[in-house]
């Protein structure tokens, strides 16, 4: 009961096509197609397949998503405790392992909380998701996860515009204006730190970290190679791990 009755069609048959074309590939020749990749695909689509099926009410959803949101808060901050041993932006602000996927989850997270404040009725559910998204933007912006920050910041303005009525949409805007009135300098400094820092405004590819020169090598290699990718033969690229 918990999950409805297509395991066929939503599951096993996508399975058999995914399964035929992956020994397709290995008939052909491309031997860079590895069990691993295999199982890392396999699980994605089983795990969205049981989250598509599952049958549970909106609250609970949104108790668990609020669950996450915390533990994305818990994460960040063991993260930079850890790593930095202070949660200060003046600090080795890219000595955090794995920062930049650290910085996924806050964002998603973030957007969540944005989603529920926006949608939800209740006022004290509201103000609490409102409170977890300041915890979590706070915290990207100490440990300077800047793809997920602009990420953040275009998704939870689509959320917004998308869902929220006028009097919310009002409200917000009526805030927000006041709030970047008050404390303009502070808040312009702090996003000067997060995404500029040292670096030099005039040099693209430096200010990104040079993903721009990894990006422009990316686009070139899947033009010559549109349709199998690195499956015969590996780019030689750096990953390119550009979250927006």
């Amino acid at each position: 009961g918990l999950v409805r009755n297509s395991f066929f069609n939503k599951l096993l048959f996508p399975l058999m096509i995914f399964t035929l074309l992956i020994t397709t590939f290995y008939a052909i020749g491309f031997s860079r197609v590895t069990a691993t990749d295999i199982m890392q695909i396999g699980i994605i689509y089983v795990s969205m397949w049981i989250g598509h099926e599952l049958i549970i009410s909106q609250k609970t959803i949104t108790s668990l998503v609020i669950m996450y949101a915390i533990l994305a808060i818990y994460l960040c901050y063991t993260s930079a405790s850890t790593f930095l041993g202070v949660l200060s932006m003046d600090e080795n602000l890219y000595l955090i392992e794995a920062k930049n996927q650290i910085g996924v989850i806050a964002a998603y997270a973030a957007m969540y909380m944005v989603y529920i404040a926006q949608t939800t009725d209740t006022k004290k559910l509201s103000m609490l998701t409102y409170g977890i998204c300041i915890i979590l933007i706070a915290l990207m912006l100490i440990i300077r996860c800047r793809s997920a920050l602009l990420a953040f910041i275009i998704g939870a303005g689509y959320i917004v515009f998308r869902v929220s009525d006028t009097k919310r949409l009002f409200m917000l805007f009526f805030v927000g204006f006041f709030v970047v009135l008050i404390f303009s300098e502070q808040i312009f400094s702090t996003l000067q730190d997060a995404f500029i820092g040292d670096r030099n405004v005039g040099n693209l590819d430096e200010l990104s970290s040079n993903r721009m020169e990894r990006n422009e090598q990316g686009i070139l290699y899947l033009q010559n190679n549109l349709f199998v990718g690195e499956m015969q033969h590996h780019s030689g690229i750096a990953i390119i791990h550009n979250y927006v």
